[in-house]
C-alpha cells in the first residue's frame, strides 16, 4: 500500500492481523477441526512459516521438509517485499 501518512500505514495492521488467526500459529493443522479453517490455513503463507518454526522448536527431531517449506515461503515473501519497496522508492524519487 502506498500512503503518504503514518496513520494509514499503521492501519495495514488490520489487514495482516486476521491472517495470524487463519493460520497454524496457535494450533497445529492436524488438530484443526473446522474444514473451512483448514482450507484458510492451507492458503495462508503464514502457516508454512509457523509450521517450520514449530518443527524446530517443539519436536525432538527436525522435520526438514516442513522446515524448508517455511524457509522458502519466508524467502519468497521477503524478496517480494524488497522488490515492492525498491519499485515504490524508485517511483517516489521521480516525483
Amino acid at each position: 500500500m502506498k500512503t503518504r501518512n503514518t496513520q494509514a500505514a499503521q492501519a495495514g495492521t488490520l489487514l495482516f492481523f486476521p491472517l495470524i488467526f487463519l493460520s497454524t500459529t496457535f494450533v497445529p493443522k492436524d488438530l484443526i477441526e473446522a474444514e473451512w479453517l483448514k482450507i484458510a490455513a492451507t492458503i495462508n503463507p503464514t502457516t508454512y512459516i509457523m509450521e517450520g518454526m514449530r518443527s524446530v522448536l517443539t519436536r525432538s527431531e527436525i522435520d526438514w521438509s516442513v522446515y524448508w517449506q517455511g524457509l522458502i515461503v519466508a524467502a519468497v515473501l521477503s524478496i517480494a517485499m524488497v522488490i515492492f519497496a525498491a519499485l515504490n522508492a524508485r517511483g517516489a524519487l521521480k516525483k
